[in-house]
This record gives C-alpha cells, structure tokens and sequence, in this order.
C-alpha cells in the first residue's frame, strides 16, 4: 500500500509565521514600507517638540526670576519711578519689598520646580525628535514625558495658586494707592478705584491663561499616551540596534 505524498511528513517544519502574534503580523506587513509614519503620528511628535523647545526656555526663565526677580524688579522700578512724586516712590518700595518677600518664601521651591521642568522639556525635546524619526527609545521617552508631565503639571499648579492669591491681595492694595498718589484729587480717587478694577482682573486673566494652558497640555499628554502605545504604532518603530 502506497503512502499519500500529499500528506505533510513528521519531520517538515511547521511555518514560522503560525507562531507570530497579531503585533508580529502587523509589524511584518508594515516593515516593508520603509520610513512610513501615519500623519497622527508626525502631529503628535512635532508638537512634542514645539512644546519641549517653549519648555526650555519657559523652565530657563521661571528658574532666573526665582532666584533674581526681586532685584530685576526693583531695577524696573527705579527706571520707572524716576522724578516721580516722592508718595509714590516710597508706595512702590513698600510694594516691592513686600512682593519680594512672597519670592523669597517660594524661592526653594519655584527654583526645584523650574530645574525639573527643564529636564523634562528636554526628555519631551528628545522624545519628540526620536520619536519622528521612528526610533523606538524616542517612543518610550516621549511616554514617560507625558506621563511624568501630566503629574508635574498638578504639582506646580500648587505653588502657583498660592503665590497669585498673595499677590493678588497685594495689588489690590497698592496698586489703586499708586494710581491715586500719580494723580491726587478726585481724579486721583477715581483713578485708583479703576485700578483696583484692573488689578483684579490681571490676575484673574492670568489665572485664565494658566489654567487653560494647562489643560491644553494635560488633553495632550493624555492623547498621546494613548496614541503611541496602540499596536498598529508601535509596530511602526525601529529597535534600538538598527542606527
């Protein structure tokens, strides 16, 4: 009795590919498309370093004016007051010796704040041009930035809140005194409750741009973190051997 050659021998190996799991299969149907990145992807890494680069400088400057805000200050105001009514002159240094005081307090932390948010602007900098050029250690930085973002974000919202409500008390205060010892009469009273107006809704306004800011950035980070971590994208990546 003759053996059926068509059925497969023992000894013939079992195709590879029955073995792969679905992320393996699709990473070798995408590989052959060398460079291929979906636009999603190329959106999300070139804000990535848009937001890293703006993060340099911000983290830059917040760390120069905790540590040299009261005398960058005072300079301002000395340019400022110059030849003005002596009233006025010694509002403003009672104003600036006492916002120099709340800096002080939150010297320490504003300057640590501003050291990790250097950092981290540079890691979501790194991440976001890795990442653009479909290199895996990109990808997984760019993760950890925006997980490590989103926390940071919560963190330095503290600090910030108490610091604008001090100062907030503090130029509703001074700043309608200032605007009436510029203009004294009733000119001068009816200046100074105009500024008391304004100096309320400066800070309220910057409350605005801070917190709206800041949740543009929190939706971000939390997209992104969904985004790169699907299958069909990290199919997509390089490994860290290929150069």
């Amino acid at each position: 009795m003759s053996s059926d050659s068509s059925l497969p021998s023992p000894n013939t190996p079992t195709p590879s590919w029955t073995f792969q799991d679905q992320d393996e299969v699709y990473a070798a149907e995408v590989a052959p498309v060398a460079g291929y990145r979906p636009g999603g992807l190329t959106a999300v890494c070139i804000i990535a370093i848009i937001l890293g680069a703006m993060g340099v400088f911000t983290a830059g400057s917040s760390g120069l004016v905790a540590l040299f805000g009261g005398q960058i200050q005072q300079w301002q105001t000395n340019m400022g007051t110059a030849g003005g009514p002596a009233e006025m002159r010694d509002l403003q240094e009672e104003m600036n010796a006492k916002t120099s005081a709340i800096m002080n307090r939150f010297r320490v932390v504003n300057v640590t704040l501003a050291l990790f948010h250097f950092l981290l602007a540079g890691a979501l900098l790194y991440g976001g041009v890795q990442a653009l050029k479909l290199r895996e250690r990109g990808r997984k930085m760019l993760w950890r930035a925006c997980a490590v973002a989103i926390v940071f974000e919560f963190v330095r919202a503290v600090p910030h809140t108490l610091m604008q409500l001090e100062n907030m008390a503090l130029m509703e205060d001074y700043f309608p005194r200032l605007m009436e010892a510029s203009a004294p009469g009733t000119q001068g009273e009816q200046i100074a409750a105009f500024g008391k107006m304004m100096a309320r809704f400066s800070i309220i306004m910057g409350w605005v741009f801070f917190f709206g800011w800041m949740f543009m950035k929190l939706a971000y980070y939390s997209v992104t973190l969904r985004y790169i971590a699907k299958p069909e994208i990290r199919a997509l990546y390089q490994p860290d051997s290929i150069p």
